[in-house]
């Protein structure tokens, strides 16, 4: 199975979400060797470093998209493009760290709500992104 790992959450957020993506990512690579994995990296100024780590533990493709984040999750939500295959070629999952999927043809996009990480959340989550799993 081809896995695709959303680098958002390692990019962008501080704190706890950074973290315990980080530490899931971690457990992740290290435990399953049987799938294939990739990252898709948005970010106009290359924070590598905020990853970087998580390449020594497993060599992994890193798709990287050179534009502001905002600017590419405005064209999925309205325009819904590019497509995640267009971006990762074929794709079996897309692993989403928050409520930002893109678009995808044939690959399901996997969301996982803040109450994950260990942060309770007061009301439900709003989900924009048709046809997600949820997973809690």
């Amino acid at each position: 199975m081809k896995i695709v790992l959303d680098t958002v959450p390692l990019i962008y957020s501080r704190g706890a979400d950074r973290r315990t993506t980080f530490h899931l990512y971690r457990e992740l690579l290290a435990l399953d060797r049987e799938d294939d994995f990739s990252f898709l990296c948005i970010d106009r100024l290359r924070r590598r470093s905020t990853y970087e780590p998580l390449l020594a533990i497993r060599d992994l493709p890193v798709r990287e998209v050179r534009v502001p984040f905002r600017a590419i999750e405005w064209t999925w939500k309205h325009l819904h493009w590019p497509a995640l295959e267009r971006l990762m070629g074929q794709v079996d999952l897309y692993h989403v760290a928050g409520t930002h999927a893109p678009p995808a043809r044939e690959a399901r996009p996997t969301v996982v709500p803040e109450s994950c990480s260990g942060i309770e959340r007061t009301r439900a989550p709003s989900w924009n992104v048709p046809d997600i799993e949820a997973v809690s």
